[in-house]
């Protein structure tokens, strides 16, 4: 290509959708979204795989940063759980039940 031509970039709708949707993934879905979870952002992580103090770390801002969105208020309730604060998770996961988010039920492994 010579120095001040164009090229015309070209991206299919599917790849389109798929970067916009990586842009959306917060570090609270990668790393506590349920795959479980209909709701969920991403590919989502088995409860016990989860990696529980980064989960709190990144879920607490998300949910600070996004009060509204029911989902980081869920995913918090499985970071704490994850490090063994049941009754904060209780909360948060009651919390979220009583919202109606899709997703109520305590995970499974």
């Amino acid at each position: 290509m010579k120095p001040g031509s164009a090229a015309l970039i070209c991206f299919s709708p599917s790849l389109l959708a798929a970067l916009t949707q990586a842009e959306e993934i917060n570090a609270c879905d990668r790393l506590a979204g349920s795959p479980q979870d209909p709701s969920r952002v991403g590919p989502g992580v088995p409860f016990f795989s989860i990696d529980g103090e980064a989960a709190l770390a990144a879920c607490t801002t998300a949910e600070r940063d996004h009060p509204n969105t029911v989902r980081f208020a869920y995913q918090l309730g499985l970071a704490l759980a994850r490090v063994k604060r049941y009754p904060e998770a209780v909360v948060r996961l009651r919390g979220t039940a009583e919202a109606g988010y899709a997703r109520q039920t305590w995970p499974t492994p």
